[in-house]
């Protein structure tokens, strides 16, 4: 093949079922067959910014794995460990799996209301919610009072 040359590293051997499988990266990505080396390339240089990164073999490829158990596409090894901080406080009892429900089901609010655990106004929000909760007054008495000010902020 052109560009290559006898190599003086070790000689090693890798399967077909690999080189099948690197085949198939090239494909999917439309490389053609005699530049398959690139998507090795691109994915030796993944593995070297996981390196880089702090990651282990061992942690990639069992990060790998659990995706796969868990239906995953991916799962980001530093989210791995703090899902895996999450289980032990379950584990040890600091809050229920109903309680990391609820967690969840509150970030997905917050998004919907376009607000993150980092936004300023969070407690101040909830807490307002929360008081709601208890209020006397109907959603459809608050709007309207909402409705009325923000009229009167249009005339003036």
């Amino acid at each position: 093949m052109e560009g290559f040359r006898e190599s003086a590293l070790p000689p090693f051997t890798i399967s077909d079922g690999n080189k099948a499988r690197l085949i198939a990266v090239a494909n999917q990505e439309d490389i053609p067959l005699e530049h398959v080396d690139h998507a090795l390339e691109v994915i030796l240089d993944w593995w070297n910014q996981q390196q880089r990164d702090g990651r282990t073999l061992d942690e990639v490829y069992s990060a790998l794995q659990l995706a796969k158990e868990l239906r995953q596409r991916s799962i980001a090894i530093q989210d791995l460990r703090v899902a895996m901080r999450f289980r032990h406080d379950i584990q040890a009892g600091a809050y229920t799996e109903e309680e990391l429900q609820g967690g969840l089901d509150v970030a997905r609010a917050l998004r919907d209301h376009d607000l993150s655990a980092q936004d300023d106004r969070l407690e101040s929000v909830l807490g307002l919610a929360a008081r709601l909760l208890n209020s006397d007054r109907s959603l459809t008495e608050i709007d309207a009072w909402l409705e009325s000010t923000d009229n009167r902020s249009e005339e003036t």
